[in-house]
């Protein structure tokens, strides 16, 4: 074991670092950087270099007494899973005698070029593995071959121009050899590793679909994710190259998800992902300083994992996520994030999270608990965070929708939301800000029982001031209906074509287009005005007397879109992965809407 002149041991496992020597070697990588618009690559320096006074404690010599034989040139064994046998290695240098060139990334590559510097690669590992299980007490003497392993790990780089090669790499086991570099010592080496399977998984390598199976089949076969997450909680952001390798692994999980989504759910059911995710959006910037990449790409990963998965949101519910989110939520309460930059993007994905949570039922108990109905009021009330006014606005459509929003329509009337909603709702024209308004006060009528103080405070709300309320909607109905009726019109005139599909296609290809011209906020409002008049005869009155309700065109509206619903809970019933529950809220709000229905005058 090497001593240092002041007594102190010299770690043999120590990432060789910080002070320069005669051995360093300077590097270029490209860093992956996360824009708005895309990723932009940068060439950034960084040296490897090596503290031949590094002070540390003994105990890694421990662990290499027990768990490491130093093998001699001779011996045929792989080197914990990587490298190669004394054979390839014999082969390779008959190769290396006979051919002097230089082998560095090519300008083209093929199969024959790719198994000479998979060859060399292996030979890389096997030789720097052997090196520092011979002189672990003397880094200085393993540190050329830690040099050369981090440039033939850079040498495969050039896979990322060469997608056809993939199966190949997969299938002489270089693939698994690079994982197992995660947990190199020198976290320079894991953090080379990390950058090429980073370029490799990239979508932008365009690899055809034999290609990305053979990959992501490899993939699952050698524990990358889990590797992948372990590395994770020990690289030290502290460090530019290590903070640069955390922004890549994460890049790297998201790259593993587009090409199988099916990934999502391992990542938080066999890994700590999730516990690292969570931890990693919670931790401040330093002061003064903007939002960090990492910060905000772990909040973009932790909303692209729990979306679409319900067993992935259900995981991080338990996780007592909702909290979190809220805290870091808070602060927006008087100012808006600058627009473009990082934290608008933090301050956006963190929303999404949020929104997709308490559309589950735990989720809406523990928005309630969290005081999260509080929180979004007062983030309506500020008018000078108008975009934190419309997602907190969005988020209480979707805490109180569902057949299971019940607790937190009431939750909303009991703090006094009415009067901020009704506000926005009477002064904005935004048609998405309307949208949400008519879609939270559908939810208190489809949820707060009859007879219920609740219930009986929103009616009110639509009768006061000589049913002002009542009266906009009405005008607001003439406006949308227009809309809608114009843009049929358009569409009949055009004769747009559509041969070749069948008829069911093509009447629900126009639907989803009468939709998005105006049909789904007219749904709302004859949504709405069929409660109201289900509920109320004073509003049933009033609406005849103005001369402005057509009640016939609400019945036609309403009919339709009970069919519609009819189509849906039938097409969910033969969804094998289909929920229970979802079925249920299709039927369940069929039937209300064609009990309501009754309620409109048919003249």
């Amino acid at each position: 074991m090497a001593v240092s002149s002041d007594g102190s041991v010299a770690d043999p496992l120590a990432r060789p670092v910080a002070k320069r020597t005669a051995h360093h070697v300077l590097h270029e990588q490209p860093v992956k950087r996360r824009k708005s618009g895309g990723t932009v690559l940068v060439t950034e320096s960084r040296e490897v270099t090596i503290d031949e006074d590094q002070d540390t404690s003994a105990g890694h010599d421990t662990l290499i007494a027990q768990d490491v034989q130093v093998f001699d040139e001779d011996e045929d064994d792989r080197f914990f899973g990587g490298g190669l046998t004394t054979e390839q290695a014999d082969a390779l240098d008959y190769l290396d005698a006979n051919d002097k060139e230089d082998y560095g990334p090519a300008v083209s590559l093929d199969l024959s070029g790719l198994r000479k510097l998979a060859a060399r690669f292996e030979k890389a590992i096997t030789k720097n593995q052997k090196m520092r299980a011979r002189y672990a007490d003397e880094p200085t003497r393993f540190l050329e071959s830690e040099v050369d392993l981090d440039q033939e790990i850079k040498n495969l780089n050039v896979l990322s121009e060469y997608p056809e090669l993939l199966k190949d790499f997969v299938g002489m086991g270089c693939l698994e050899s690079l994982i197992s570099l995660f947990g190199h010592e020198n976290s320079d080496i894991a953090c080379s590793a990390i950058q090429v399977l980073d370029e490799i998984t990239d979508e932008d390598t365009n690899a055809s679909e034999e290609q990305v199976t053979a990959l992501t089949a490899a993939l699952k076969s050698t524990s990358a994710v889990e590797s992948l997450v372990q590395t994770l909680a020990r690289l030290d952001e502290a460090e530019l190259v290590e903070r640069e390798a955390v922004f890549k692994s994460m890049s790297i999980l998201e790259n593993i998800i587009n090409m199988d989504n099916t990934f999502k759910e391992f990542m938080f059911d066999q890994t700590k992902l999730q516990d690292w995710l969570l931890q990693r959006i919670s931790r401040p910037d330093e002061v003064g300083f903007p939002m960090s990449d990492n910060r905000q790409y772990a909040a973009e990963l932790l909303s692209i994992i729990t979306q679409d998965s319900v067993a992935n949101t259900d995981l991080l519910i338990q996780a007592d996520s909702i909290d979190r989110v809220l805290l870091l939520l808070a602060p927006y309460r008087k100012k808006d994030p600058d627009k473009g930059s990082t934290e608008e993007e933090f301050f956006e994905n963190l929303f999404d999270i949020l929104d997709t949570l308490v559309t589950r039922r735990e989720g809406k108990d523990r928005f309630i608990e969290g005081e999260g109905v509080e929180l979004m009021q007062r983030l309506l009330l500020d008018a000078r965070a108008s975009e934190t006014r419309l997602r907190a606005l969005k988020t209480l459509e979707y805490a109180c929708g569902s057949w299971d929003g019940g607790a937190v329509c009431q939750n909303m009337v009991e703090v006094g939301l009415l009067r901020s909603l009704f506000s926005v709702f009477m002064k904005k024209d935004d048609t998405d800000v309307l949208k949400t308004c008519l879609g939270i006060f559908v939810s208190f009528f489809r949820t707060l029982n009859d007879g219920e103080a609740e219930r009986i405070r929103v009616i009110n709300k639509f009768v006061e001031n000589k049913f002002a309320k009542t009266s906009r909607l009405l005008n607001l109905r003439k406006v949308h209906k227009d809309k809608h009726d114009r843009f049929v019109e358009n569409m009949r005139d055009s004769g747009q074509s559509l041969a070749g599909y069948s008829e069911g296609e093509i009447q629900f290809t126009r639907y989803l287009d009468r939709l998005d011209n105006g049909l789904d906020i007219l749904q709302l409002i004859d949504t709405l005005l069929a409660w109201l008049a289900a509920s109320d005869t004073s509003i049933v009155t009033f609406m005849q007397s103005s001369g402005k309700f057509d009640f016939a065109s609400v019945r036609t509206v309403l009919q339709e879109l009970i069919d519609s619903l009819r189509k849906d809970a039938s097409d969910s019933t033969e969804e094998a992965t289909a929920e229970p529950h979802e079925i249920s809220d299709a039927e369940q709000e069929r039937e209300m809407l064609q009990a309501i229905m009754e309620a409109v005058p048919k003249t």
